[in-house]
């Protein structure tokens, strides 16, 4: 807390702040009838809910919150003026003048006011200022029509003219005032263009890996180079798979022109090690390790370099256009391949990240066992193109939960939520962040799922109270609009 030393006006007066959090799931505003101790009130967002609470203590049993409900005029990731109005019998909540909460609670008595920070939110604030009448005057339902037609003919291509200037001086602040929260209003939508028209792209491309990923002819095996484009592709739109192919197959081509056409599998795989490690200097990322760079297949090409699977998905693709049999294989914490020579001899494991180093069992069981886990034959299973693209999304999942990312963690739940529509712990995740990023409605549908399909370690009744909480929130958003 921060709480201000000046003096208190007479009742009725305002106090008031811009405040711009640095992460909407934090919590930050103002105080006030503070006794500089853990007795005061709070005004501030939380965690996407404008929240007014009684503090009467230092802990939570001792707290009493009197409201804690959405409200559309706030601005996410935004500046955002937080008024109180305290008056003889009450107070009133504002955000962006628009009332959010009017409350009798008159437990505290009157004290100071202040700043405050929950649960270590980062935030800033500004204008923090404590007076009579601090709301503005809101123009009269004329001169807001007036406002609103002049807004609306505004032209993206031109500035406004001299005229126009003239026009709206004489309504003063209100007019001030007026055309900031319309640009706000305005830049709030746009964001909300851009990222429908981003939801857009990644569920079309997400659409086309799901199909990729299971072809309609049986016993046609999925194109794995493409499926990992396509991956890399949904997050970001420039990526083109089909000209990304094209220089695999011409990569594989180069090899194949320098041996002679009755060369062995071992001279066949000792050219790709060759050419890929010590002619162009492909190797495993050292410095950048957990950049998702390192997992987008275009990226690995251009640069380079990458993580251990992203790797031996470029390895295998060279391999099959060389006529090898190269196979994933998923160690815990360390994507190796296996190279399974059709003329007889031994399998031989093989880890790309480390330049094609050649791997022996007790290699193997080492990484198995600094990974935590005992040493399986299910560790050793050769993985599935599903199954590797599935490992490959979580890994740009683990990287997006990280930083916080909620979008970017969204769209991959998204997307493993399609390749294992089955899997409970996907669709778990995945209404918990639509639910967090509003999108109210789809998180009522993954509820409807587990409702429908009951799964085992479930409980349903608990979902079934969720859902509630989720239709009446979703119903209260559609009012808004």
């Amino acid at each position: 807390m921060c709480i201000s030393r000046g003096e208190l006006p007479a009742v009725p007066y305002d106090i008031r702040v811009l405040v711009r959090l640095e992460d909407e799931s934090g919590a930050a505003g103002l105080v006030f009838h503070s006794d500089e101790g853990d007795r005061h009130y709070g005004f501030y967002p939380s965690a996407g809910n404008l929240r007014l609470t009684r503090f009467d203590g230092p802990d939570v049993n001792s707290w009493t919150i009197l409201h804690n409900q959405p409200h559309d005029a706030w601005r996410p990731e935004q500046w955002n003026t937080l008024t109180v109005r305290i008056q003889a019998d009450g107070m009133q909540c504002f955000v962006n003048e628009a009332l959010v909460v009017e409350s009798r609670d008159a437990v505290l008595p009157r004290g100071r006011a202040g700043l405050a920070t929950f649960r270590g939110t980062t935030a800033e604030f500004r204008r923090f200022e404590v007076g009579r009448d601090l709301l503005p005057a809101r123009p009269d339902s004329q001169n807001a029509a007036r406002l609103r037609e002049f807004a609306d003919g505004v032209r993206a291509d031109l500035p406004v003219q001299q005229e126009g200037m003239d026009l709206l001086l004489p309504l003063g602040e209100p007019a001030i005032e007026f055309m900031a929260a319309e640009a706000e209003r305005l830049q709030q939508k746009s964001r909300r263009l851009k990222l429908l028209s981003e939801d857009l792209h990644r569920a079309a491309v997400r659409r086309e890996l799901v199909s990729a990923l299971r072809p309609a002819d049986v016993g046609q095996q999925p194109d794995l180079l493409r499926c990992a484009l396509l991956v890399a592709r949904i997050d970001n739109s420039d990526v083109d798979p089909a000209g990304y192919v094209q220089r695999v197959e011409r990569m594989a081509g180069e090899i194949r022109g320098r041996l002679p056409a009755d060369a062995s599998e071992s001279v066949r795989l000792a050219a790709l090690d060759r050419w890929l490690f010590e002619e162009l200097g492909f190797r495993g990322s050292r410095f950048e390790y957990d950049t998702a760079s390192n997992s987008y297949l275009n990226e690995v090409i251009d640069d380079r370099e990458g993580i251990p699977i992203s790797l031996s998905v470029l390895y295998m693709e060279l391999a099959k256009r060389l006529d090898l049999k190269v196979v994933g294989v998923g160690l815990p914490g360390h994507f190796v391949v296996r190279f399974e020579p059709q003329s007889g001899g031994e399998a031989q494991m093989i880890d790309v990240f480390e330049r094609g180093r050649r791997l022996s069992e007790d290699d193997v069981r080492r990484i198995i066992g600094a990974a935590g886990f005992p040493d399986q034959p299910r560790f050793r299973e050769a993985r599935t193109a599903p199954e590797i693209i599935e490992r490959m999304v979580n890994n740009l999942l683990s990287l997006a939960e990280a930083r916080r990312a909620d979008e970017t963690v969204l769209s991959c739940l998204e997307t493993l939520a399609e390749i294992v529509p089955d899997n409970v712990e996907y669709r778990a995740k995945r209404l918990e962040m639509r639910a967090r990023t509003g999108r109210l409605a789809m998180a009522v549908s993954d509820a409807d799922w587990f409702t429908a399909k009951q799964p085992e370690g479930v409980d349903v009744e608990r979902v079934r109270q969720l859902r509630q909480t989720l239709q009446d929130q979703l119903e209260r958003q559609q009012k808004a609009q």
